[in-house]
């Protein structure tokens, strides 16, 4: 039988996302059923239509859901479990009765699809698929964490968790307001009255939740109440407000306290629901409080898909009832629950609800692991008397694996140990573990506490990748501040532990779940890490088979304690990085960098390498995609590393494969050094039918110690190609290493040193041995090593280690080197204290939030190993506070956030990296010692030199407080010296120990820093601006100092000015002066012998213009002076400048005409002619006694010397000149230095510049 696919525009019009719209004949379908199938266990088929719009195949049968007399009484309500017959584990869960047939698909790896009647359109049916949803009203749960003998144990407590293969029966008794009754009532009693019709949506809703706890909780819920619990009339119902309490009594009044386990009140109205209570099954006065309401349309006013109610809101509340916490994690409820970042998605979350902290619109129809652990903890508890049913089949036992050490910064993989087939009906999903509390705003790869990655549908795939495989392929190993729709998954940049559980599902049986859980620890590194692959990652990359490649790679200590991964695993991708199905090359030295061989049978464009370490579970891929390319014809190796131990004859095996159908003969030589090697092949030319050979090296014996490479060219008409491989020849004499780096008994290294040693060719592995006593009898470090280098970690401050190294090879071991030893620094701890404090916390306003800062400077620039945190804050209602630490350069971590709901205060709260206390599941008011929400490790190894604060924001309005304390504690690398002024340099460094200067400067160079040297002449620095007219008094004087001491200065002119004034370091102007002659006195109190003293003059101004002509390249040269703006015309141009100083003008004529003048009206303007056809020279120039001028004829010249300051020396005027002629200037009486020659005339100026020697 089939259910008609039917077109309406009546009903589509509010239909969305391509829902489909059926019609079905209840009495075809009724018939198709077998009645005497109902009446026993026999199965029946039908045909449904599935997502695709295609009808599908079942095998149906029926499941209990009504008591045995409710059965009888409502023979209309038939409950199905459904399996298709067509494609695997795809399950339908079904309900039909006079009303119409509702059903929902789980489809493997797919979204779920979903069926039901059109409200109060008879026969009128529609189907959705889960992922067509849109934003609908969304849960309001109001469920406190109140407990009702709810054992509160530890998650992780007991690792494994195998079903019992029992289903336990509990009665629920479902209660309606009239409200809910008349909305689901079509008012046609000719079909049931309106109880009788909204009972019909009653049993539709817990069969849909008996396919979730049935599956996941092997908990199966009778429906022991009738249609008279349905209220018909609101105003009639006993439900008007405290829905709790008015549900509860109403129970028991009605069904009888000892005739139920649980109570359900539904109700129609703005969305909310409330357990009533956290654990309260079969528990008198509690197990019947809990109510879910709905308005039972979507937001748009389309049609309502039922699915929002039955699993958001019914299977929420009920969750709660049999013990369930909350899973977000956008806040905390101190339960150890909130494991889902942001909202959660899974039953117990709050999904589509929270805003910014939505990871997506709706919740998925699955418990989370530690809601199926909490209720299974709580079901085993439970002293009432429930229906218990063994279940036939055996639940697959699950592994989680060992815990496992990865590095920081770098993706891995969660996959189970499995040791025996797994068939197609098994699901699995990896989920994280820890709790805190974490929304999008700190959701990131910094955070030491709180989920970082959320949950994910269960799936036939055992492997789950974080990030996910599209984030890793992308390079988006990290994410900060997600929004909804977005992965919610990161890998963590610093060292914590995560916790990880992994629940497998066994859904072979259609109408009855199995579940087994296991949990694993990830330990990530803070010393190692990113581990990346740092080869093929430009684009354009094409790389030939049977070639040779290099893969390098970032080892970042990850061959290191703890994670200690000696070998690495290779492997190729050809689908773009989501699968890797050939490996490369096989536990290979994680040392940086592999050669390998292309293979010869792949081709494609969209290869990827992915390295592995062989002892974990991390891994890296490259960053872009590249070719591989496919050759007609490849040689390869059995094996092309080949290692001897002072053999001498060698063997090389290897096969010459075809593709491409290429059938010609191939004709092979080799090449390489083979001066001292004999060579022969067993072939050298094959045919199509040849495919195997060999090639014989002989005198190896002749070869010193180290890898030699050769190549077989294959050759074929005008093609050829080059396989190589190497020889790696060694022998048994085995020198001792030589020990490089640090020097022998070096002192004050940092706790983590880099140990290096020379390399040797015939050396395969090092022993590296690390111990506290030169006899080596215990040890620090004994380890083997592929690298001639080793970066150590957790060693001793202040501590004496004794290093050596010895040699191995294929011939054997050598003997251990001479050992070195040097000393470590030593650890100094600290402890500073902010002063100002206590300080009133600022409260948020209507339009910002509150931020208060404390500070704390630390006045040592060495490096920091540890850093603890002690903050005293009051504040009532301590959820408003988010409390953060930023560094001197900038860098903010969060130490809580908005946590201690309506607690008060942090009392002597200790945040301390180290610290196994979780503060999202403490109480207030918080005491102890905490791990900070993220984590400090972000400033170990950092100086500790600045200030440093603690930011206090308070987001919410009313409540108060005040910052008591805040004090750092920092154990520093080395020894803190006395540092008087708090800069970063110690006293004993300083060039001016009592006075801060961070940049130390000397500008006379005489040890003494500025800041300090008030005698030195380079302290002081008098300016003067002159007035700038006649008759007024706006001149200025100007005082800077270098040295930061307090002064006096005691300022008279003769125009009867006086004042006696003090300044420091910031210096002083004194203005609105008068022209006239100033004396300057300055003094110090800090030296009575500090005095000096000064003389300037305030001008009335004066244009000063000199000009300096360069006839060979027409540019005439200006000097200005005497104001801040000037008008420059030359000839036809004009030119403006803002300030005084040296400009040049080109000239354009052979006479030229030039004025200068400015904008104050007080100066006069200066004018010229400049001729550029009569040509001056002065010779020689420089001059020791003598020198001419050569004066063109042109009349009278006058000649006037001046020195380099504008001072005029000498003036003279020729006689009037004819013919060109020269005049002798004596300057033997002149000191050394410049001057300045000016000849002029009636058409033309020049001015020469001359060097005295």
């Amino acid at each position: 039988m089939k259910v008609q696919e039917l077109k309406s525009d009546l009903i589509e019009k509010n239909l969305q996302n391509n829902s489909k719209l059926y019609l079905l004949d209840k009495e075809k379908f009724i018939l198709n059923i077998n009645k005497n199938a109902l009446k026993s266990n026999i199965n029946n088929t039908i045909y449904l239509p599935n997502e695709k719009g295609e009808y599908e195949h079942f095998e149906i049968s029926k499941t209990k859901l009504l008591s045995k007399k409710l059965s009888f009484k409502y023979k209309d309500i038939m409950t199905f479990v459904g399996i298709s017959k067509k494609r695997n584990n795809v399950k339908a869960r079904i309900t039909f009765s006079n009303k119409g047939l509702s059903y929902w698909l789980r489809i493997p790896d797919k979204d779920d699809y979903f069926f039901q009647p059109v409200k109060n359109k008879k026969g009128f049916h529609f189907g959705y698929l889960k992922s067509n949803i849109i934003n609908q009203n969304n849960l309001n749960c109001k469920t406190e964490l109140l407990k009702n003998n709810l054992l509160n144990s530890s998650l992780l407590t007991s690792k494994k968790y195998n079903n019992q293969n029992i289903l336990k029966t509990f009665r629920i008794a479902i209660m309606g307001t009239g409200e809910y009754t008349s909305f689901w009532g079509d008012n046609d009693d000719s079909n049931g009255n309106n109880s009788e019709d909204a009972y019909r949506a009653v049993v539709n809703t817990i069969n849909r939740v008996n396919e979730i706890y049935e599956n996941e909780l092997q908990i199966k819920l009778e429906l022991i109440s009738d249609s008279s619990l349905l209220f018909s009339d609101p105003n009639l119902d006993p439900f008007t407000s405290s829905l709790n309490n008015q549900a509860q009594s109403a129970m028991d009044s009605i069904v009888g306290n000892e005739n139920y386990d649980l109570g359900h009140l539904f109700d129609y109205g703005q969305s909310d629901g409330d357990a009533g209570c956290v654990g309260c099954v079969c528990s008198s006065g509690l197990k019947g409080r809990a109510y879910s309401i709905h308005p039972f349309e979507d937001n748009d006013g389309g049609v309502f898909r039922n699915d929002y109610f039955d699993l958001d809101y019914v299977a929420h509340e009920i969750g709660h009832q049999f013990g369930a916490y909350h899973t977000f994690a956008f806040q905390t409820e101190n339960s150890g629950s909130n494991v889902e970042p942001g909202s959660g998605s899974t039953i117990m979350g709050y999904a589509g609800i929270t805003g910014e902290d939505d990871v997506q619109a709706h919740g998925d129809p699955y418990f989370h692991y530690v809601s199926i652990k909490e209720i299974k903890n709580y079901v085993s508890n439970l002293s009432c008397t429930v229906t218990e049913v063994s279940i036939i089949n055996n639940v697959y036992n699950i592994d989680a694996g060992e815990d496992y050490n990865i590095p920081k910064g770098t993706a891995y993989e969660l996959s189970p140990i499995v040791n025996e087939p797994i068939p197609d009906q098994i699901n699995f999903n990896w989920e994280q573990l820890d709790s805190g509390q974490i929304g999008s705003s700190n959701f990131g790869p910094i955070n030491v506490v709180g989920p970082i990655a959320r949950s994910i549908l269960p799936s036939t795939k055992k492997t789950r990748y974080i990030p996910n495989i599209e984030r890793v392929i992308s390079g988006n190993l990290t994410q900060t501040n997600p929004s909804r729709g977005s992965a919610w998954e990161t890998v963590t940049d610093v060292g914590r532990v995560l916790n990880w559980g992994i629940t497998l599902r066994d859904l072979r049986d259609p109408s009855q779940g199995l579940i087994s859980q296991d949990n694993m620890k990830v330990n990530v590194s803070s010393n190692s890490g990113p581990f990346l692959i740092s080869s093929q990652n430009s684009s354009n990359i094409i790389w030939e088979a049977g070639s040779k490649k290099n893969i390098t790679w970032n080892v970042a200590n990850t061959n290191k304690s703890p994670i200690k991964t000696e070998t690495v695993t290779i492997f190729l991708s050809e689908d773009g990085g989501y699968t890797y199905p050939i490996k490369l090359i096989e536990k290979t030295p994680n040392d940086g960098e592999e050669e390998i061989i292309v293979p010869s049978s792949v081709s494609s464009k969209n290869c990827r390498i992915k390295i592995k370490a062989d002892n974990s579970i991390y891994f890296a891929i490259n960053r872009n995609d590249f070719e591989v390319k496919q050759l007609p014809f490849v040689i390869n190796y059995d094996n092309n590393n080949i290692k001897i131990c002072s053999e001498n004859e060698v063997t090389i095996d290897f096969k010459l494969n075809r593709y491409l159908n290429f059938e010609k003969s191939i004709s092979l030589s080799i090449e390489g050094p083979l001066e001292l090697l004999d060579s022969s092949f067993s072939k050298k030319v094959f045919l199509i039918e040849d495919s195997e050979g060999e090639i014989v090296l002989s005198g190896l014996n002749n070869l010193s110690p180290g890898i030699y490479e050769y190549n077989i060219v294959a050759k074929s008409d005008n093609i050829s190609y080059s396989y190589s491989f190497k020889i790696n020849y060694q022998n048994e004499i085995l020198n001792l290493p030589n020990l490089l780096s640090p020097n022998n008994n070096s002192e004050k290294l940092n706790l983590f040193p880099e140990l290096i040693w020379e390399k040797n060719d015939n050396v395969d592995q090092y022993r590296l041995q690390v111990s506290k006593n030169d006899d080596f009898v215990n040890f620090e470090l004994d380890e083997t090593l592929f690298q001639n280098s080793y970066q150590l970690s957790d060693l001793k401050s202040d501590q004496i280690y004794y290093w050596r190294v010895q040699p191995i090879n294929l011939c054997g071991i050598g003997d251990f080197s001479n050992y070195n030893f040097f000393k470590t620094d030593k650890i100094s701890c600290i402890d500073y204290s902010s002063s100002n404090l206590p300080k009133d916390l600022n409260d948020a306003n209507s339009n910002s939030k509150g931020i208060t800062v404390a500070e704390v400077s630390i006045p040592y620039d060495v490096s920091i190993v540890d850093l603890n945190i002690l903050v005293n804050i009051n504040h009532s209602w301590l959820e408003d506070l988010t409390l953060y630490l930023e560094s001197p350069d900038g860098v903010k971590i969060i130490l809580s956030k908005q946590i201690g709901g309506s607690g008060n205060n942090y009392l002597e709260t200790l945040f301390d990296q180290d610290s196994n206390n979780n503060i999202f599941n403490a109480s207030p008011p918080f005491s102890g010692s905490y791990k900070p929400v993220q984590s400090l490790e972000t400033f170990y190894n950092k100086s500790a030199f600045g200030k440093w604060k603690l930011i206090v924001e308070d987001s919410f309005q009313e409540d108060t407080g005040s910052i008591n304390s805040f004090s750092i504690g920092m154990c520093l690398l080395g020894t803190p010296l006395p540092n008087s002024d708090e800069d970063s340099i110690v006293d004993e460094q300083d060039n001016c120990p009592s006075i801060s200067n961070q940049d130390q400067t000397d500008s006379d160079g005489n040890g003494i820093g500025d800041a300090c040297d008030i005698f030195s002449e380079q302290n002081i620095l008098l300016s003067k601006t002159n007035s700038t007219c006649k008759l007024k008094n706006n001149g200025k004087i100007q005082i800077e100092v270098l040295a930061d001491y307090e002064y006096n200065i005691i300022i008279n002119s003769d125009n009867g000015f006086y004042r006696d004034l003090n300044f420091d370091l910031s210096g002083l102007i004194i203005e609105n002066l008068s022209p006239g002659k100033y004396s300057i006195c300055i003094t110090s109190n800090s030296f009575s012998n500090f005095k000096y003293c000064y003389e300037t003059i305030i001008n009335e101004p004066k244009l000063n213009v000199q000009s300096f002509l360069n006839v060979n390249d027409r540019i005439l040269n200006l000097k200005l002076s005497g104001s801040n703006n000037y008008i420059v015309s030359i000839n036809d141009n004009v030119f403006y400048y803002k300030k005084s100083g040296n400009y040049k003008l080109n000239l354009s004529k052979k006479i030229n005409y030039l004025k200068v003048e400015t904008e104050n009206q007080c100066q006069n303007f200066y004018e010229d002619w400049i001729s550029l056809d009569n040509i001056i020279k002065v010779f020689p120039n420089p001059v020791k006694n003598k020198t001419n001028v050569l004066l063109p004829k042109n009349g009278y010249f006058n000649l006037s010397l001046f020195d380099s300051g504008g001072n005029l020396l000498w003036d003279n005027c020729s006689p009037e000149i004819n013919i060109d002629s020269s005049i002798e200037l004596n300057m033997a009486g002149f000191i050394p230095g410049l001057y300045l020659l000016e000849v002029k005339n009636q058409e033309l100026i020049q001015t020469f510049k001359i060097i005295k020697e």
